[in-house]
This record gives C-alpha cells, structure tokens and sequence, in this order.
C-alpha cells in the first residue's frame, strides 16, 4: 500500500511538472517547444514547472497528513461508540511534532465489534505518540468511534496532543 501511495506522489508531480511547463509556454516563456511532449528552450517556464511541482507536492503531503487529524476530530464529535481489536499496526512514515512531543502516522488494522453487526474489518490511521505506540499491540482491545453512514470510516479514542 505504501507503494501505490508513493508512485501516486510521484505521478502528481510529473503531472504537475508537465502542466506548469505548458502553462509558461502559454504565456510565452519558451521557444521551440511544440505542444505536447517536445520542450523547448527558456528558463522561465522550466521555473514555473518546479513551482508548480513543489507547491502541488506540498498540497498534497500537507493534505496527507491532516486528513486523518480532521476525520478523527469529526468522529471524536459524531460518531458511534463501539470496541476495536487491533490486527495489526504499521508505521507509515509521516511524523508530526507537536509541543514538544514526536507523534508518528500509523495505519492500524482493526476488527470492529458493533452492537448493530457483525464484526468486519476497518482501518484507522492515527498519530501516536511512543507511550500510546506501546499500547497497540495485534491483540489488544482498544474504543473506537465510527461513523455510522460510512462504518468503515472509524477513530481510536486514545489522548492525543493537537491543541
């Protein structure tokens, strides 16, 4: 999964690289390029490719790593108490330093078990610090909150450091 998420990083910026090319070209800053892969000469649409590259590629790590920060305050106020097994947990490489302490992304993998269904799978990405990494362990029961319109949408409720 780590995988497809890179190459999908590194596709948006070849993407992004390509569009910001053609957009200075547009506006006149090359010679010689013909539309669409033959670049031509002029170093000011080049450097609207890398502006465009690097503040595409922010956007989308800076999206990365507050999405899971916004579901899980949304779940905190919305969603549905149930019990959580966790399955398995791995480091997904992106950190966080909030006040002082280091919170790491994981992606864990839960069995949920509802009131209103069976158990079923789930995954939960959440940023945890050392002292709460050492309580998910496979085997371990934790609370979860789900969203009930999107069941599979669920947040660990552990004390986190975000405010």
């Amino acid at each position: 999964m780590k995988t497809i998420r890179v190459f999908g990083i590194v596709v948006i910026g070849v993407v992004a690289a390509w569009g910001g090319y053609w957009v200075g070209h547009a506006l006149g800053w090359t010679r010689g390029a013909d539309w669409p892969w033959t670049v031509g000469t002029g170093g000011g649409a080049i450097a609207l490719s890398a502006a465009v590259t690097t503040l595409t590629l922010l956007a989308v790590l800076g999206f990365a790593t507050m999405r899971p920060i916004i579901r899980h305050r949304k779940l905190a106020k919305v969603g549905i108490h149930a019990q959580g097994l966790v399955l398995d947990i791995h480091d997904t490489g992106l950190t966080l330093h909030r006040h002082g302490a280091v919170l790491h992304q994981s992606e864990v993998d839960l069995e949920v078990h509802t009131e209103s269904s069976k158990p079923y799978t789930a995954h939960a990405y959440e940023y945890l610090n050392d002292r709460e990494l050492s309580h998910f362990l496979p085997g371990s029961a934790v609370s979860i909150r789900f969203d009930p319109n999107h069941p599979k949408r669920v947040a660990i409720e552990h004390e986190l450091i975000f405010n």
